[in-house]
């Protein structure tokens, strides 16, 4: 998948909101490793999974007449499975490719 050039188009608030959560990774990580206390990633992960919920719901990205938008729009999905694969992976589970 061709990159986005920047991602100044994000600007609706589900997808500030989204961009918000994956940028807490780190810190949850390291809080979560610190305290020795995986719940917190549990917690994160489902804030993520509701965030993303919430940006699926109410973003269009394959519809999209502007091409710099969706492209923009399907990064902030990858991002997100990304984020999610690592959390999973860390936690220990095995997550099916298809539900």
């Amino acid at each position: 998948m061709e990159r986005p050039k920047a991602f100044d188009r994000l600007n609706e608030p589900v997808e500030q909101n989204l961009i918000l959560s994956l940028a807490r990774f780190p810190e949850t990580f390291a809080r979560s490793a610190e305290e020795m206390n995986p719940t917190l990633l549990c917690l994160y992960a489902n804030q993520v999974a509701q965030r993303f919920h919430e940006f699926y719901e109410k973003s269009d990205i394959s519809h999209l007449a502007d091409e710099e938008l969706k492209l923009q729009r399907a990064a902030l999905v990858e991002a997100t499975s990304a984020v999610l694969k690592s959390v999973v992976s860390l936690l220990g589970f095995e997550l099916a490719e298809r539900m």
